[in-house]
């Protein structure tokens, strides 16, 4: 679990910074190609990722599912030190560590009394009414310290702007959607169709490939147009009907079905990192 922290506290970092470098390097308008060209990179790590895995998982010792993947991060590890672009110096600002340190609080204990609820303990048991009051006192304490500091992880003031208001709750719901499908589809291929976890990574690319398609059609139909309201609009409702075929998932449903469903659910260009 130790190491798994230190991967994504890694993985979050390189995912904000390539975010922000299109932002730094590229105009409005010109932001919405190279996004869905990340968007597209990262369906196809999804796609190439998961079915590897199965087969090592199938086929080899289990651990190697985290060996095979270090040299590709060697090689990262190099093109970034030797091709990333420099930023001009600018004049530094106050890291707010305390702001950050209590919104971990906030997810974490968030995160653990969703886990531990009717499974560890009752909904109605000190420790997950412990950890459900530790959410909400920390994330009080946390908005009060986001209106203090200098530099906040948050700045408050965005919130006034509809636009960022409801980008980021559209961008909440599209990560609830995308993740719980990404993680439930293997348990029922594994678990209720009773096939191999190879046969799991191959179906989720039905999903990834549509995604990385429909991420990069989106792009340039931004960049092209200027426009994103329509797109993202008529990306959500095939995406809610994706996900609403995927409740009607049975023990008698066939694989051709669920990779019917993950098409559907994954021909939303908005609902990649970065769009």
């Amino acid at each position: 679990m130790r190491y798994r922290g230190i991967q994504g506290f890694g993985g979050g970092m390189l995912m904000s910074v390539s975010f922000a470098t299109v932002g730094d390097l590229f105009s409005p308008r010109e932001r919405g190609r190279w996004q869905g060209a990340l968007g597209a990179v990262f369906g196809i790590a999804r796609m190439f990722g998961p079915t590897l895995g199965g087969v090592i998982v199938d086929n080899f010792l289990w651990s190697w599912v985290f060996w095979v993947f270090l040299p590709f991060g060697i090689v990262a590890f190099i093109l970034i030190a030797k091709l990333y672009p420099h930023a001009a110096n600018k004049e530094k600002e106050k890291v707010d560590f305390l702001g950050s340190f209590v919104l971990t609080i906030v997810i974490v204990t968030l995160l653990l009394g969703f886990s531990w609820a009717d499974s560890k303990y009752a909904w109605d048991s000190p420790q997950i009414i412990g950890l459900f009051a530790t959410s909400f006192i920390s994330l009080i304490l946390f908005l009060y310290i986001e209106t203090k500091v200098k530099s906040p992880v948050i700045p408050l003031h965005l919130f006034k702007n509809s636009v960022f208001t409801i980008s980021n709750i559209v961008a909440f719901l599209l990560g609830m959607g995308m993740f719980s499908v990404i993680m439930y589809i293997p348990f029922h291929v594994q678990g209720v169709a009773g096939d191999t976890a190879t046969t799991s990574g191959l179906i989720e690319m039905a999903m990834t490939i549509s995604m990385v398609v429909s991420s990069a059609i989106a792009g340039n139909l931004i960049t092209k147009t200027g426009k994103y309201k329509k797109i993202a609009i008529i990306g959500l409702m095939i995406m809610t009907f994706g996900i609403y075929l995927n409740t009607l998932l049975s023990i008698e449903t066939s694989l051709t079905r669920v990779i019917l469903n993950l098409i559907d659910r994954a021909r939303n260009g908005c609902d990649l990192p970065g769009i």
